[in-house]
């Protein structure tokens, strides 16, 4: 008798016969606490940096053996952040203006894609050459820099002055 006796309390300690017993489960108490809850928030996306949130602007033309650089700057005046996204746009300008080489934009695809929070600030290197390079002779003309941001159709006359022969440009960093 003892041993069945025992087999009953080992089975009765094991059973849970009262489910009022049991603990509620989180789901089961009240809905506030998982419903109230915000959920996290992602960052909103950056819209692309208009002509209103940059300021342009270039260094000073350096100078090695037939090519030139001049570093131009693009700073977010603005007070939120924004992105530039593909190559700046650069034309060599006659002091009246006048187009006389347009650097060819490359593809937005081979750029890099920049966030620019406020007071940050990407540059390009535009490296025009100072030999015709069809000819090997020293470039005749100079004239202006004109720049245009990524993403963007305003131009910015610079105020320094580039052999006007030929130029390339890289990415905004």
């Amino acid at each position: 008798m003892l041993p069945l006796l025992g087999v009953v309390l080992i089975a009765g300690c094991s059973v849970n016969i009262n489910p009022a017993a049991q603990s509620p489960s989180p789901q089961a108490g009240s809905s506030s606490s998982s419903a109230a809850a915000p959920a996290p928030s992602t960052p909103a996306a950056a819209s692309p940096c208009s002509d209103n949130d940059l300021e342009v602007t270039n260094g000073a033309l350096e100078s090695a053996n037939t090519q030139r650089r001049v570093v131009v700057s693009f700073r977010n005046t603005s007070s939120h952040p924004c992105t530039l996204v593909g190559y700046p746009g650069a034309d060599l300008v006659t002091p009246a203006g006048g187009v006389l080489i347009n650097v060819r934009r490359r593809p937005a695809a081979a750029a890099h894609h920049l966030n620019l929070e406020p007071g940050d600030v990407a540059t390009a290197d535009v490296q025009p050459y100072a030999i015709d390079t069809a000819t090997g002779n020293t470039c005749p003309r100079w004239g202006n820099l004109v720049a245009t941001p990524p993403n963007d159709y305003v131009s910015h006359p610079l105020s320094v002055d580039v052999p006007i022969c030929s130029a390339t440009i890289s990415s905004v960093d």
